[in-house]
């Protein structure tokens, strides 16, 4: 609930829908997630004017592509950046804009990471994959509870502390082994963990590497 210049509630979806009936496409919300996500935790930046932004998204479906297309990567980026251009005159740069989250990876960086994760046990967590490495290969029912709980883990660290969740690595050769056998690939060893990737996921479940996203 958003609260309107006349002082009563105001729903998201009646700001953003100018059409009062019309459905509330979930692809829309995902856009303003993304796009608000990409100003706070990207760029460093917080809302200065609260009404302003309300304003700014006002009819929003009017100004975006809300058809079936919008699903793709091109135009959900064309939709975000929309998004980002209407409501970034009400953000400022915030205190602590530095953030350590994103960056200009390369694969160094991420082979630095990989090793670092062996020392570092409090701060990082490998994940072979969504998928169990059994003779069906099925997505593995409890992968998502485990994952937050290690965000909540990681997060308890500390305001300060950074963390990351690595999927498509392994540290056990048995499960290396196995996934050599499952998807014919020959993981590339980094000192005790073995980088298996993701693809070969998306090629299982017979999907692009944009929907296993």
């Amino acid at each position: 609930m958003k609260v309107g210049l006349s002082g009563k509630p105001e729903k998201l979806r009646d700001i953003v829908f100018k059409k009062k009936t019309t459905n509330a496409f979930p692809s829309v919300f995902a856009i303003l997630i993304i796009a608000f996500h990409e100003l706070i935790i990207k760029d460093g930046e917080k809302v200065a004017d609260y009404s302003g932004v309300k304003e700014a998204l006002r009819n929003l479906s009017e100004r975006i592509d809300t058809s079936r297309k919008a699903t793709s990567p091109e135009e959900r980026r064309k939709n975000v950046d929309t998004v980002r251009g209407l409501v970034g005159k009400c953000f400022v740069k915030a205190d602590n804009a530095a953030s350590q989250i994103y960056g200009n990876h390369t694969t160094i960086d991420i082979d630095s990471v990989i090793r670092r994760s062996e020392i570092e046990l409090g701060n990082y967590e490998l994940k072979q994959g969504m998928l169990n490495l059994s003779e069906n290969g099925g997505v593995d029912e409890n992968i998502m509870n485990k994952v937050v709980n290690t965000i909540c883990a990681i997060a308890n660290n500390g305001p300060k502390s950074v963390g990351k969740i690595i999927i498509g690595v392994t540290d056990k050769d048995k499960d290396a082994e196995r996934i050599h056998n499952i998807d014919n690939i020959n993981p590339k060893r980094i000192w005790k963990r073995f980088v298996v990737g993701v693809n070969r996921e998306a090629n299982r479940l017979g999907i692009t590497i944009e929907q296993y996203f």
